[in-house]
């Protein structure tokens, strides 16, 4: 008798997941992962599915793109291992992006988001810019610099960000409907010279001290290192972020 009701149970059980494996398959609700683990096999990706990039991906991309130029130096003139082209070659490689340890940064490392890379590069198939700051500089207390989920653009199109850069409105716009919650420029106190984008806190890859994440996801009036006009080029060593811009490649 017990063994009859075991076998009972075992059926009932079974038809209970094929029951489950149909509804989903109706509701289209299962995802090729969801369906091979319904299905009792490793969970694997479905042919027609496409892994997510990781953050050391998609900065080899961001590294080798032409359309983006990453500075290697700071506008302040501090020399560190915390400037743009430096954090994204770190990522690249798999390390965590070191911070800047000089006025209000915080020092220490962090993780780079990987929703901000994957905008940057989404934003160089519509423009070319060069990157002043990731999650380096002295920029506010509490900046989301320091989260990794904010960068400053000086050029776009090849033109120095100023109010009368054609271009800098629509780059922001894009980064918005990209995610970024974060927008400032000309006209924002401190960003005359140069753009800001950061990507709420919830999309941050790592945890920071307490009073590093005190600050209000309102934007900030002022927030970022400013380049002087005169400087703007030479934080980007031999790489000039004031070249025609290329065509984005088909």
């Amino acid at each position: 008798m017990l063994g009859e009701a075991l076998e009972i149970a075992a059926s009932a059980a079974d038809l209970a997941a094929r029951a489950a494996r149909l509804a989903a398959r109706a509701t289209g609700a299962t995802s090729g992962f969801q369906e091979a683990s319904l299905q009792g096999e490793s969970p694997v990706l479905a042919a027609n599915e496409t892994p997510t990039p990781t953050a050391a991906q998609l900065a080899q991309r961001i590294r080798t793109n032409s359309r983006i130029r990453l500075a290697t130096a700071h506008p302040s003139g501090v020399n560190d291992n915390a400037t743009a082209a430096r954090q994204i070659a770190d990522v690249a490689a798999g390390r965590r992006a070191t911070r800047s340890s000089y006025g209000n940064a915080p020092g220490g490392t962090v993780n780079l988001s990987r929703r901000m890379l994957s905008a940057m590069l989404t934003l160089a198939e519509r423009f070319t810019f060069a990157v002043s700051e990731i999650a380096g500089g002295s920029h506010s207390v509490g900046s989301r610099h320091y989260a990794g989920i904010g960068f400053d653009v000086t050029h776009v199109n090849g033109v120095r960000v100023n109010a009368s850069n054609p271009h800098w409105r629509s780059f922001l716009q894009a980064a918005r409907s990209l995610g970024a919650t974060e927008t400032l420029g000309p006209g924002d106190a401190g960003h005359d010279t140069h753009l800001h984008a950061a990507w709420p806190r919830a999309v941050a890859e790592s945890v920071l001290p307490a009073e590093a994440v005190a600050e209000p996801e309102s934007p900030l009036t002022t927030d970022c290192e400013q380049p002087e006009p005169e400087a703007a080029e030479a934080i980007y060593g031999d790489e000039s972020p004031a070249e025609e811009p290329a065509s984005p490649s088909s």
